[in-house]
């Protein structure tokens, strides 16, 4: 079975966490892995925002230019 691997410094982790109660013990490694993992936490809102606006734009345009393209090349054909 292989191991996950992490990076995580687990020698310092163990010496902050000696002699703690247990509610202590879950506040530092809350901490430690918020701090280690704070952008993998926060999703890209603005950009599935933007994206989600550009193709509404880009569909409305289509939607819009669709029937002058079609009436164009009706009169020109």
């Amino acid at each position: 079975m292989s191991r996950v691997k992490t990076d995580f410094n687990f020698e310092e982790l163990k010496e902050k966490l000696k002699g703690k109660p247990p509610e202590e013990i879950a506040k530092i490694v809350g901490s430690y892995y918020e701090e280690k993992y704070k952008e993998l936490l926060s999703f890209p809102w603005k950009r599935l925002i933007i994206f989600i606006i550009f193709l509404i734009i880009l569909i409305a345009l289509s939607l819009i230019l669709l029937p002058l393209i079609q009436k164009l090349s009706l009169t020109q054909g």
